[in-house]
């Protein structure tokens, strides 16, 4: 057996070596790029006849043998998507190695008959182990990647949220070159599941032409499944009532303003989240944790919210904890507002803030106008306008509702605003020229449910 095992490890390496050779193709993390309508899907639904790999070659004609060695088989489950589940429907491809002499690796061989341009899966359940997919092409070259490696930290690991299992996409496009004729998925060491083989032709890119999908775990209603870029018109907000239960939700103007929980099953671990905003190149939403966190844990993390599900990823600390407020100014950098210090610039990437602007002032929130002139301040019932060049501040208005805590600029460079008087949230606009309240939000009713909105954000287009 042992002696098996390192027979194995050096076909492996070989494989690795030859896979050096070769460096035209690329390796994408986006299903997205593949062509539909020149792309097809090893699902192994029992639905779609795809219990076996004879049925499954019986349907492909581009498919000339696909072949199951060692402990590799088809299971039909509904467990969670932690080590190696489904994410996607009932079935899946299970390859787990055995310790009985007899099966100590699993691999997965598929041979087409009509050579394509890309292939790509998903994997579940990748953490340790060797894991290798591998491409040969039509001359003869070999191409492979390690999972393992590839989607370390592109999803959160060792979660215990369904929407956010190890799991991830990876896909190998020829890069133009010469086309794919065979792929071969082997395991040593671990248990993954191969939920969904794409193969065809792709676009290409490291990333993907889309925003790269989480899995569903199976749980299509809670998690995101799809690429779908945000509706036109979509506001966020976060409502962080007793210290840090906070609930995120979205409000879609174009139906009647409707109001929808994101994260109804989504615990946030005591965070005190009071603050967020969309980044206005990538649309991604960001927000930020407060002093109130239970334990004292995870102070001032800057964070990303999942605009579908809710799901969280810390990004990381700040170093500063009372982080009361974000804004994105319209170049994509991130700037927030700490009680008791004043103005900080936060790098998205990692986190990493800078005090720009020294200030004992408590505020209620802040935001950029579309130009990124100015830099709004709201505090209280007194409206600020920051000019970051000048260094200068100019009182707009000191009508501002009371009763507020979020604001956040529209495209017309009103402030949009939910305000909380007689037991109900309450959304609207304020025209910041004339210092009036304006009818291009109407006073929409929220949710009962949401008495302390900390923060609102828009990408509105």
């Amino acid at each position: 057996m042992k002696n098996q095992y390192y027979y194995l490890l050096g076909i492996i390496f070989s494989w690795l070596w030859s896979s050096m050779a070769f460096s035209a193709p690329i390796v994408f993390k986006n299903v997205h790029d593949f062509i539909k309508d020149k792309s097809e899907i090893i699902t192994f639904e029992a639905a779609d006849g795809q219990t076996s790999p004879e049925a499954i070659s019986s349907q492909f004609n581009s498919i000339e043998t696909i072949i199951f060695e060692g402990s590799s088989k088809i299971l039909q489950t509904d467990l969670d998507a932690i080590s190696g589940a489904p994410f996607d429907g009932t079935s899946y491809l299970h390859l787990k190695s055995t310790n009985d002499g007899v099966h100590p690796f699993s691999r997965v061989d598929i041979i087409f008959s009509e050579p394509v341009d890309a292939v790509g899966a998903y994997w579940g359940g990748v953490d340790k182990g060797i894991v290798i997919m591998r491409v040969t092409f039509v001359e003869g070259h070999r191409y492979g990647i390690s999972p393992s490696t590839r989607l370390y930290n592109l999803l959160p690991r060792n979660s215990q949220d369904k929407c956010e299992a190890i799991n991830g996409f990876l896909g190998i496009d020829s890069n133009e070159g010469k086309k794919i004729k065979e792929v071969t998925f082997f395991v040593v060491g671990d248990q993954i599941s191969l939920d969904n083989i794409y193969f065809g032709d792709a676009t290409g890119g490291l990333y993907g032409i889309g925003e790269t999908l989480l899995p569903s775990a199976f749980y299509k209603n809670q998690c995101d499944t799809t690429s779908s870029s945000s509706n036109e018109c979509t506001m966020y907000g976060v409502n962080d009532k007793n210290f840090n239960n906070s609930k995120f939700f979205s409000i879609n103007p174009e139906d009647h303003y409707s109001v929808d929980l994101l994260n109804y099953n989504h615990p946030y671990n005591g965070y005190d989240i009071e603050s967020l905003d969309v980044h206005p190149i990538t649309g991604e939403l960001f927000a930020a944790s407060s002093y109130n966190t239970t334990d004292n844990k995870d102070k001032g993390f800057l964070l990303k919210v999942n605009k579908q599900h809710g799901g969280l990823t810390p990004i990381g600390s700040t170093g500063f904890d009372a982080i009361v407020s974000l804004s994105f100014h319209p170049n994509g950098s991130l700037w927030g507002w700490v009680d008791n210090v004043g103005l900080i610039q936060i790098d998205p990437t990692n986190a990493e803030s800078t005090l720009k602007l020294g200030s004992h002032y408590n505020i209620d929130g802040i935001s950029w106008s579309t130009d990124g002139s100015v830099l709004y301040i709201m505090g209280k019932n007194s409206l600020y306008a920051y000019n970051p060049t000048r260094k200068t501040f100019l009182e707009k208005c000191n009508n501002f509702p009371l009763n507020t805590q979020a604001i956040d600029t529209l495209n017309d460079n009103s402030l949009l605003f939910i305000s909380y008087e007689n037991k109900k949230s309450t959304l609207h606009s304020f025209d910041i020229n004339s210092c009036t309240i304006n009818t291009t939000v109407p006073a929409t009713f929220i949710n009962t449910r949401f008495t302390d909105v900390k923060g609102i954000a828009s990408s509105c287009n």
